[in-house]
């Protein structure tokens, strides 16, 4: 037979043999996630979101998968999004345990970690430039218009706008009009400073735009939008589907088409100047995975993706943003783990006992810290504790000045500690690790073991891409924040005292 077709033949029968045992693997998989998801209906091509996924979910089929012998990455359940798409990246493996190995070899080597000369080299030039910082403080803006006003940290920027300055506030929020707009936005502001009476003393200072970003003019009539455009002269643009999970559509739709419309805003009438939100994990990109070197307020990411959708939806946005320079004045703020207030110990609006450990990451490493011994110790400072009101107030801060060499900012609290003092913090302070147990989430504790495990490695596995891909560096921010009399508070026992006694 000639060697070609007898090759062809080859490849071909294995091509088929490869075809049944993925047709297996998607019948397994297809078996499970109807299993878990309560629905015998689901094809191959159903997006997990929209037949009713949800992270736990995600964790939950990711152990069942597990002990019917495949092996799924669990951030592949968060990209691959339909059986046939995990299935193409699923394997089969008699080591169960094998993503925890491969966990802790890697682990080794980041605790082992000995910068390249490139890395101190960039290093090295950062510092020198964060030795002298020249800004000038800008003239006070008349009106700021503010996009996603009702959020977690819109709330607390607004609030200080209100209390240390004379600016009038424009508030675009979702509602049925503007009554109701402003009613939920009072309530919020009842709920983050309690007895402020803010919407007694500042009810004249914020004008309320029932609008939508998803929407052209944002959704506000044609002639208001305009008229909005030559007043105008500060943007604080902070709304963000901020998933970390979900269906792309949905996050190009806010984070990237609704940047889109703010910058056109922004370009339209007279001159302002817009103030971005963005988040520090831009620099989880596929670029720096390969080549972990400093992350500093220098760096901008164009030309640059990420394999996590909302990552990869906020380093779009940030690119439009950067794209401008020149047409008009910019800045960028890269905000890290915000938690509660420092002040009241509020954690945003609706959060229960029940989802609490989604909002503080901390926690669930505190409940994994004293059950489980997968938890990696690394060696490196990967907890901070940004206050959601100093990083609001740092914010503001930075929004009251301009430079000419540098329009990015790295907002996150640089007293960092690693998993290790994190863990001797509790036991110094005398915190009663079992009533952090009782405000975990009780699912948590009604789940099998497996399943607690594939918890901790999911986070684990996140610190372990952090440790990694993430060098962030924010000297420059935290020096220039000194000078404007601003400091950030180190973690306090009264914090973890905001956990346990949470209603």
């Amino acid at each position: 037979m000639n060697i070609s077709v007898k090759y062809a033949l080859n490849s071909l029968h294995i091509s088929r043999k490869r075809r049944k045992i993925m047709n297996n693997m998607e019948e397994i998989i297809s078996d499970i996630w109807k299993d878990v998801l309560k629905n015998d209906s689901i094809g191959l091509d159903d997006n997990f979101f929209d037949v009713g996924g949800t992270s736990m979910k995600a964790i939950e089929i990711i152990e069942k998968c597990k002990k019917s012998g495949i092996i799924i990455p669990i951030y592949k359940m968060f990209t691959c999004q339909t059986i046939r798409e995990i299935s193409a990246v699923a394997e089969f493996s008699e080591n169960k345990y094998r993503d925890a190995d491969l966990l802790m070899n890697v682990i080794g080597k980041i605790n082992g970690f000995t910068p390249d000369e490139n890395y101190i080299k960039i290093l090295d030039e950062y510092e020198k430039k964060c030795r002298n910082i020249s800004y000038r403080v800008s003239d006070e803006p008349k009106n700021i218009l503010v996009t996603g006003a009702t959020g977690y940290i819109a709330c607390h920027i607004i609030e200080k706008i209100l209390t240390e300055s004379s600016s009038h506030i424009y508030a675009v929020v979702r509602g049925k009009d503007e009554k109701s707009a402003a009613e939920r936005f009072w309530n919020l502001t009842d709920f983050y400073f309690p007895n402020s009476s803010y919407r007694e003393i500042y009810a004249d200072r914020i004008s309320f735009l029932t609008g939508d970003l998803t929407k052209d003019y944002f959704g506000l009539p044609e002639k208001k939008y305009l008229e909005l455009s030559e007043i105008i002269d500060s943007v604080l643009h902070t709304a963000a589907n901020i998933n970390h999970y979900g269906k792309w559509e949905e996050f190009e739709k806010l984070n990237i088409n609704g940047t889109k419309r703010v910058i056109e805003f922004v370009k339209t009438g007279c001159e302002k100047v817009l103030n971005h939100v963005s988040t520090i994990s831009t620099c989880h990109t596929y670029k720096r995975s390969e080549n972990p070197i400093p992350f500093t307020e220098y760096d901008t990411l164009l030309d640059e993706d990420a394999e996590n959708y909302y990552v990869r939806s906020k380093l779009i946005s940030e690119n439009l943003v950067v794209s401008e320079k020149g047409n008009f004045r910019f800045r960028i703020f890269r905000p890290s783990n915000i938690i509660q207030s420092y002040r009241y110990g509020k954690y945003p609006f609706g959060t229960t006992k029940e989802n609490l450990h989604l909002v503080n990451t901390e926690l669930s490493i505190l409940n994994i810290l004293e059950k489980d011994e997968i938890f990696p110790d690394l060696d490196k400072k990967l907890l901070d504790f940004s206050y959601v009101d100093e990083t609001a107030e740092a914010i503001y801060r930075l929004m009251g000045i301009e430079e000419d060499d540098c329009f990015i900012y790295h907002v996150y609290n640089p007293n960092m500690m690693t998993i290790s003092e994190y863990a001797d913090f509790i036991g110094k302070n005398k915190i009663p690790l079992d009533k952090i147990r009782d405000v975990f989430i009780e699912k948590y504790d009604s789940i099998s073991y497996d399943l607690k495990q594939l918890c901790t490695l999911s986070i684990a596995e996140g610190n372990v891409n952090q440790a990694l891909i993430m060098s962030p560096e924010n000297l420059r921010t935290v020096r220039l924040l000194g000078r404007l009399g601003f400091e950030w508070h180190k973690l306090e026992s009264k914090n973890i005292s905001d956990i346990l006694n949470f209603r």
